[in-house]
């Protein structure tokens, strides 16, 4: 490979992860509620604390804005640079969304933007994952005990279908474990059995109070 190639990859990764900076919690709380969602609740600027803090109207432009960004970010890279440049562009939006240089590096746990991610790499991981997910959930009512469930199962659907290689493979393994990594402070509280569990019944939005 020459250094075109090398700078076309490096040209996707800025790109997405550019794009997984926009955080769509923050900035919909910000426009719409002049305040910042990470001063409420858990702190976390992803969609469950935005389903909490502001109710499942407002979380549903952030889930869309999530996912959106992280399509933008692996077609323009597929575009540029194949498969490849699809794994480097989605893979940095989830990194953006994580650590977005817009907003002081403190963004989201990457659920979302990694649910996007395995989307667009092959359509039965999604399935897959997203099954794992919800069993989890039903059974536990745990959404991040869930969700690091369902990121360690990624690696082995990605395996079975649509991983080309152990390069691969190596590469969701380590998105998998970026993921869990993010969930550091809710492992520390399932394990002292304060982490909140999620109500499948009807809940009223409470205006932006945590």
């Amino acid at each position: 490979m020459d250094g075109k190639t090398y700078a076309i990859w490096a040209l996707c990764a800025v790109l997405g992860y550019l794009l997984g900076s926009l955080n769509g919690a923050i900035i919909i709380s910000r426009l719409i509620y002049r305040s910042d969602i990470r001063k409420h609740g858990s702190g976390n600027a992803g969609t469950t604390n935005m389903v909490r803090t502001y109710g499942w109207k407002r979380a549903v432009l952030v889930i869309a804005l999530d996912m959106l960004k992280v399509l933008a970010a692996g077609l323009l890279a597929q575009a540029a640079a194949g498969r490849v440049g699809l794994l480097i562009g989605a893979a940095a939006a989830v990194v953006g969304h994580a650590y977005p240089v817009f907003f002081h590096f403190k963004g989201g746990k990457g659920v979302l933007s990694g649910a996007m991610l395995v989307l667009l790499i092959d359509v039965r991981a999604f399935v897959a994952v997203i099954a794992v997910f919800a069993i989890v959930l039903l059974v536990g009512r745990y959404v991040s005990l869930a969700s690091m469930v369902a990121a360690l199962s990624f690696p082995f659907a990605f395996a079975f279908w649509g991983a080309r290689g152990p390069t691969e493979i190596v590469y969701a393994s380590a998105l998998a474990l970026l993921i869990i990594y993010l969930h550091r402070e809710n492992i520390k509280r399932l394990i002292s059995g304060t982490e909140h569990r999620i109500s499948f019944g009807r809940s009223k939005q409470n205006g932006g109070k945590s």
